[in-house]
């Protein structure tokens, strides 16, 4: 995994969270009001990730989707993207 994967992802903080807070911190700046912006995430993480980008567009929706398991896996922010 360690050939294939960046480095800030396999090394992401003690959490690994660090690319999410950075990201939910710099995004508004960059996105239009109706933007969809799709997210992968390691399975066990949505429920934080999705605290984070709630915050950070509080008028967006926000959907965690799940994998074929069940796992959650990706987030959806979708809608009204001002802040």
């Amino acid at each position: 995994m360690r050939d294939y994967e960046p480095h800030s992802a396999l090394f992401a903080g003690v959490d690994g969270l660090a690319i999410y807070r950075r990201l939910a911190e710099d995004m508004p700046r960059f996105v239009k009001v109706n933007s969809l912006i799709g997210l992968e995430f390691g399975a066990g993480q949505g429920h934080d990730i999705k605290k984070l980008f709630s915050n950070a567009f509080p008028q967006a929706n926000v959907d965690i989707c799940y994998d074929i398991n069940g796992k959650d896996r990706m987030l959806a922010i979708y809608g009204d993207l001002r802040r």
